[in-house]
């Protein structure tokens, strides 16, 4: 089988939470990433090819990092993601400029939410606030890219 196609077969079988962990580090060792490393260096569509095996790779680091943490497979791919979201163009639905709106009249202060919010595992959330144990809403953390979590 090709990387993609392992990567495809292991990313359904996590999806049915039916993956092995003997797949799982046959998958995520040096090994087979050297192979599949060398299978996008080798591709026959330089366009189209390289993106698709990473997203998917993503997302089955991701599906193990979440669902099998046993497994003990670190998060490597928040470079990826970065990249990813920097490529991606954002464009605010009228909705969302009605909610965002909402927000700053019903918290008084933008800094008590966020929009467009990107989870360390790649999700994307519309809006984010951050309650106290009684239930009130504070200020959010900033927040740090992989950079400036290495610069610091």
């Amino acid at each position: 089988m090709n990387g993609l196609s392992l990567v495809q077969a292991c990313l359904a079988l996590c999806f049915y939470k039916a993956i092995s962990q003997e797949l799982i580090d046959k998958v995520f060792c040096v090994n087979f990433i050297q192979c599949v490393e060398n299978e996008i260096q080798m591709c026959y569509s330089k366009a189209t090819y390289p993106e698709r095996v990473l997203k998917l790779v993503m997302q089955l680091t991701r599906s193990v990092c979440l669902d099998y943490s046993e497994c003990n497979v670190p998060w490597f791919q928040q470079n990826f993601i970065e990249a990813h979201m920097f490529k991606k163009p954002f464009h605010e639905s009228a909705f969302s400029r009605d909610v965002r709106k909402f927000l700053r009249t019903l918290l008084q202060d933008d800094s008590y939410f966020r929009c467009n919010h990107v989870t360390p595992y790649g999700y994307q959330i519309a809006f984010v606030i951050h309650f106290d144990r009684d239930k009130k809403a504070i200020k959010a953390p900033m927040e740090t890219t992989m950079l400036q979590r290495i610069t610091k």
